[in-house]
């Protein structure tokens, strides 16, 4: 039987400069909140430098600009630490497939793999078991009465997706 009071869990979510890794689309924020049981271990927003420009819908979405991410590190920067903060967890995102993707993408981009075999999808469960009009981290969230902060920014949408 799985634990929960003691579980790790990492709410993970991805901001990027487009909706395609296959189409060159790179990381351009990663928010993390680490917990362990219900507590609130760790929270983790980095801006990464994409190497490319944002598309006008990424922009628009996040509000982040080309001018903070050019200043921010490069995913190879930040890759050790994003696996140091993965090892050992259940890993919860909305969308995971997404997620997922765009991180194989750029550890293979590097000459890497991730591992993350224990993945739990938000979206997936929202889909199975609930009759939403959207399934939208947002209108889930709302569904459930979750507060809703700034959305489309990395970290903000963890909170909310450790809410749901």
């Amino acid at each position: 039987m799985f634990d929960l009071s003691s579980a790790r869990f990492a709410f993970l979510d991805l901001e990027s400069t487009g909706l395609s890794p296959w189409f060159g689309d790179r990381i351009c924020e990663i928010g993390i909140v680490l917990t362990e049981g219900k507590r609130i271990k760790q929270q983790v927003q980095i801006l990464v430098n994409p190497e490319r420009p944002l598309s006008l819908g990424a922009a628009s979405t996040s509000g982040l600009t080309d001018e903070q991410l050019a200043r921010a590190p490069l995913f190879v920067e930040v890759a050790d630490d994003i696996v140091e903060w993965l090892k050992g967890t259940v890993v919860v995102c909305h969308n995971a497939q997404f997620d997922v993707q765009f991180l194989d993408s750029e550890f293979r981009r590097l000459g890497r793999e991730i591992q993350i075999p224990n993945l739990v999808d938000t979206l997936l469960l929202a889909r199975q078991y609930f009759e939403l009009p959207s399934y939208s981290l947002l209108s889930v969230a709302e569904a459930f009465h979750i507060p809703i902060t700034i959305a489309h920014r990395a970290l903000d949408d963890a909170h909310m997706g450790r809410g749901v």
